[in-house]
């Protein structure tokens, strides 16, 4: 041969394929909600020994990239709060303290000014997540192109429209009129769940899913004993969902996030993102509900849960957009 080539480095190439392959088996793991109008019919799995029937988090969306926020969720006799543990300002969820900051500022300015701040405050909005185990009734494989049964166990990733649907279907509710269903995961008097997506249009014209048509079908049997056992058995620990990043990862997004768009003048926010260190004290009886800040500890180790919700299901995507206006 009169040229010279350079030869495939192998050990880069099965590094690549081994990445690709672990994604997808992650995204694997979520129910995929039609791109259009469109339902998913599933059944929710009953609860794991000593563990929570579904699992709760709150997702900061900085551009293309989420962060979990570690603000824990504490049970109070006047409600549920997102509260800092520690009730130290410097143990604080950096991004918690700016979107905080900037709704105080807003208070204090008007017109366009006061929007723009507002706007700026809404991008880092916590939204919450809700993780559930589950079994889709029926899908299509998108590499075989078959229609699969049963298929299972699956996360659900639903925001508060679902949630609240199911929630008030167990518990009934007077003001919505839903009757009260009970134990809806039961392996014999259970119900599947029809996810039903519209897609409509809202101020502007922007299209944006609802789900608020999203019921309970009639009772039916989860399955036969084998395939329960075997679905109980290798259903997913929903709490290992939440993988938190360090507060130093959260303050450098934050700094790339409103850097860019501020001309790289952050140190305003940095330094109210990173207060001085007072005195630990005890957490209060009720939180106060102006200021809900907690800690982010831990490393992630594998593509965050949060992005391939995105993916899996726009309900989140489009959440942020509804409330970024």
């Amino acid at each position: 041969m009169s040229y010279e080539f350079q030869d495939i480095n192998m050990s880069e190439i099965s590094q690549e394929a081994s990445a690709i392959n672990k994604d997808s088996n992650v995204m694997d793991m979520f129910v995929k909600m039609p791109e259009k109008d469109g339902f998913v019919l599933l059944r929710f799995l009953p609860p794991m020994k000593e563990k929570p029937l579904f699992s709760v988090t709150r997702i900061h969306r900085l551009g293309n990239r989420s962060f979990h926020c570690a603000r824990t969720r504490k049970h109070f006799p006047n409600g549920i709060y997102w509260v800092n543990a520690s009730n130290n300002p410097a143990d604080d969820c950096p991004i918690c303290q700016e979107y905080s900051r900037l709704w105080k500022v807003s208070n204090n300015q008007s017109g366009e000014q006061q929007s723009r701040t507002q706007a700026q405050a809404r991008e880092i909005k916590p939204i919450e997540r809700y993780y559930w185990n589950v079994i889709v009734r029926q899908q299509v494989n998108t590499k075989t192109g078959q229609v699969e049964k049963n298929v299972g166990p699956k996360i659900l990733s639903c925001g508060k429209t679902l949630q609240s649907i199911v929630l008030e279907s167990i518990n009934g509710s007077e003001l919505t009129g839903r009757p009260k269903l009970g134990n809806i995961t039961h392996p014999v008097s259970g119900r599947d769940f029809r996810i039903i997506k519209k897609i409509v249009k809202g101020s502007g014209g922007q299209e944006y899913p609802k789900y608020d048509q999203s019921r309970f079908e009639d009772p039916s049997n989860l399955g036969e004993d084998d395939q329960i056992k075997a679905w109980l058995d290798a259903m997913h620990d929903l709490e290992a969902l939440k993988q938190y990043r360090p507060r130093t990862e959260l303050i450098e997004a934050l700094r790339e996030h409103f850097g860019s768009k501020s001309g790289g003048n952050t140190a305003q926010w940095e330094e109210s993102a990173q207060p001085a260190r007072p005195a630990a004290r005890p957490t209060p009886a009720n939180p106060p509900v102006a200021h809900e800040i907690s800690d982010m500890g831990g490393k992630n180790t594998q593509p965050a849960v949060d992005d391939i919700d995105s993916m899996m299901d726009d309900d989140f995507v489009n959440a942020v957009n509804r409330i970024t206006g």
